[in-house]
């Protein structure tokens, strides 16, 4: 009979314990609009959130094996691929690129500068072995001026104008061998490098043409390549 009663007192102390636990106001009325809003925004983020994240996870697994057959995952499916040095190869070099390098190896020593009292310059090509450039008569349009060649591979020697043709807009440059005596005495001759002329009757239109000079008068040669767009104009 006593354990019956401290039962019923222990489950009764329980039911009253309920009375004294603190009392949460859950009516809305109370509230102001502000925080209403605040709560719907706040649920709206948090519901897109999850439903983006589950939509591109259900995604990526759809279609995860065609991308593979494609070959175009995305660098974050294999993490290895950041960390490999990726090493591109360069392009074999074509016929053409080559038999333009080989051409302005060959004629580059050739090709020279020609400064005007250090002021203005152009470009000349030596044509004979004894010195005699060609050039256009425009950059040895002054008949008062000094004019100074830089050869290849950095000599300079005076020079002196031969002829200008006024209506090709040509002319004739020569400078002097520096001849050296060797050893035993003996005069050394040394020969300029010769531009190699060729056949402007062979010419037809789209062939590529090589042109190499002193551009803007910088005293350096330059490259460049182009195509024969037409024969004949004048």
């Amino acid at each position: 009979m006593v354990l019956f009663e401290e039962k019923e007192k222990i489950r009764y102390d329980s039911y009253m314990n309920l009375y004294d636990l603190p009392k949460f106001n859950l009516s809305w009325k109370k509230k102001g609009p502000l925080q209403l809003i605040a709560l719907v925004v706040f649920v709206s983020i948090i519901f897109g959130f999850l439903a983006g994240a589950i939509s591109s996870a259900f995604f990526y697994v759809q279609i995860k094996d065609y991308l593979e057959k494609l070959n175009i995952l995305p660098q974050i499916v294999e993490k290895e691929i950041l960390e490999k040095e990726i090493v591109r190869e360069y392009l074999p070099q074509t016929s053409q690129e080559e038999a333009i390098i080989k051409v302005v190896k060959e004629v580059s020593p050739a090709v020279v500068s020609i400064m005007k009292r250090e002021l203005e310059g152009g470009t000349g090509f030596i044509v004979s072995e004894d010195g005699m450039i060609l050039t256009n008569k425009h950059v040895v349009l002054d008949e008062e001026a000094e004019y100074t060649v830089f050869t290849n591979d950095g000599r300079k020697f005076p020079a002196k104008v031969l002829a200008r043709d006024p209506i090709q807009d040509l002319a004739i440059i020569k400078i002097e061998r520096e001849n050296e005596v060797d050893e035993n005495g003996e005069l050394i001759i040394k020969a300029f490098s010769v531009m190699k002329l060729g056949d402007s009757d062979k010419l037809e239109s789209g062939q590529t043409v090589i042109a190499i000079g002193n551009a803007l008068g910088e005293f350096r040669n330059t490259v460049s390549v182009g195509v024969i767009s037409g024969l004949g104009r004048k």
